[in-house]
């Protein structure tokens, strides 16, 4: 799958979650309306694990950052990857 255009690295939580419902629809088929903050990727919008894989390196391609795997984890939720991508942790 291509990777779209790059996306400001200060986007807003509105500009973040379309463009993650856009990718979402489009990886996975889900339908835009059912990705709201609390969806959770596996068990809700029904992402396995090489799907979760894609979208995490696609976030980090389209925001600039680095998801560490310790991070992954917690990033279970639409809102909870919203919230991430918004306030990464510092890199040291």
């Amino acid at each position: 799958m291509n990777s779209p255009s790059p996306i400001n690295s200060k986007a807003t939580p509105d500009e973040i979650h379309a463009c993650l419902s856009e990718w979402l629809e489009k990886l996975a088929g889900v339908p835009p309306e059912r990705v709201t903050a609390d969806a959770r990727f596996v068990e809700d919008l029904g992402l396995d694990s090489l799907a979760m894989l894609e979208l995490m390196m696609d976030a980090e391609d389209r925001f600039g950052i680095k998801i560490d795997d310790a991070d992954l984890a917690n990033l279970t939720t639409v809102g909870a990857l919203i919230t991430h991508l918004q306030s990464p942790p510092k890199q040291s």
